[in-house]
């Protein structure tokens, strides 16, 4: 993602610019002069490492998102073609998408491009006037689509015009839009499990594997019944004490957890393959790097070690397998589909694998004494920024916030 800065005043004798509107110099306190200089900085891959980049300077921001975009492509920007269709410039940027995001979220853009776009395609794009973008967000205001659905198409829409805008200098329909309002993405509720919730979850999970255990006798590894309920056991507790994604759990290797400091390295991260075209020759995952594109190294819990010590010597897993399910990671569809059973015969809340990070985070801010240094440790676990902790979860301290005021008489 790229960041734009602008500065607005400069100093000859320091070199140096600055953003806030100053008179002098604070360090050699000679008078700045007045400039509009627009600078682009990102991270780009550069001999297989990320780095950061500055691109500048620039007199509008607009120069600067096309040079961030011929640096991206490699392609110079082209001049009009009156005749260029909207459709033809959702194909442009739905090539884009398909470069920089994972499939699943090129799969839902295409989906999205084909359905909701398809009575504006044939349309120039010079013909998009104020009146096409009210008519547009009328009917998806007015459709049986959810919210996020209409939130994701509009902002969608924009980029569309907005890429019409940088790439061919087509600038009015995207001036148009930005003065019409936007449809804002509602606001859903973190859904998290309490202490008793996920103990009842865990206690049913359990007993599940013990009573297949049981009946299968003394191969009960051999048992496939059993074998999948005691994975499942396992995994659904790692995800609670450890607060992966669910890429990063099932991607998670034997040779990863260090017994001896009592720690995991958590690097690499599982990303499905869900088109015909990257299947190939019937692989349906690849190993990339984490979201953040950073290792973790995080603590174990006491209480979580002695299980998967257990689990490994069990299954006499070896150090290149993955931890769970041993040849192949379980694919997300599995593990919804099965963690959703356990919840039915729990009776408990339904949340989703992800929602395991939630649950670690509310129930480390519920139980702390101190908020800041609950900030930290959730920032921490879950690979987030001290302040995206807080924001996040911020909800958090809605009680708190009613406690405070009703005492708060001087």
């Amino acid at each position: 993602m790229a960041t734009y800065i602008h500065y607005e005043r400069y100093c000859p004798s320091c070199k140096q610019y600055f953003k806030e509107k100053r008179l002098t110099c604070p360090k050699c306190r000679g008078e700045l002069k007045s400039v509009n200089r627009w600078y682009v900085t990102f991270r780009a891959v550069e001999y297989g490492k990320y780095k950061q980049k500055k691109l500048g300077a620039y007199s509008s921001k607009k120069e600067a998102e096309r040079a961030y975009m011929e640096f991206e492509s490699g392609v110079k920007r082209r001049e009009n073609p009156i005749g260029i269709t909207f459709g033809e410039i959702c194909d442009e940027v739905l090539r884009q998408i398909k470069a920089e995001c994972k499939s699943s979220s090129w799969v839902a853009a295409r989906g999205i491009f084909e359905i909701r776009f398809k009575a504006l395609r044939k349309k120039r794009i010079i013909d998009i006037d104020k009146f096409t973008i009210l008519d547009f967000r009328k009917a998806l205001t007015s459709g049986e689509y959810s919210e996020r659905t209409n939130s994701s198409t509009w902002s969608y829409f924009g980029r569309i015009l907005r890429y019409a805008s940088l790439e061919y200098n087509i600038d009015k329909p995207y001036k148009e839009f930005q003065k019409i309002k936007r449809i804002k993405t509602p606001k859903t509720k973190k859904e998290a499990w309490t202490v008793e919730e996920w103990q009842t979850f865990n206690a049913t999970v359990k007993r599940c594997y013990e009573e297949a255990k049981k009946s299968a006798g003394d191969k009960w590894t051999e048992n496939p019944v059993a074998r999948k309920h005691y994975i499942f056991y396992v995994f659904f507790n790692y995800l609670f004490y450890m607060a992966n994604r669910k890429g990063e759990a099932t991607a998670l290797k034997v040779k990863k957890i260090d017994f001896e400091n009592h720690t995991v390295l958590i690097d690499e991260n599982i990303t499905y393959k869900v088109t015909p075209e990257e299947r190939g020759a019937g692989k349906t995952y690849a190993i990339t790097d984490r979201k953040t594109h950073d290792a973790l190294t995080e603590d174990i819990p006491e209480v979580l070690e002695p299980l998967l010590k257990e689990y490994i010597a069990t299954f006499k897993l070896k150090a290149n397998d993955f931890m769970f399910f041993k040849t192949r990671p379980l694919t997300c569809q599995s593990l919804s589909r099965e963690m959703d059973k356990y919840i039915s015969l729990a009776g408990v809340k339904r949340i989703t694998p992800h929602q395991f990070r939630h649950t670690h985070a509310t129930i480390i801010f519920s139980s702390g004494a101190s908020k800041t240094e609950d900030a930290y440790i959730v920032a921490h676990r879950l690979g987030h920024s001290v302040k995206y902790s807080l924001d996040t979860y911020g909800d958090l301290y809605k009680e708190r916030e009613k406690e405070v005021l009703k005492n708060f008489k001087f």
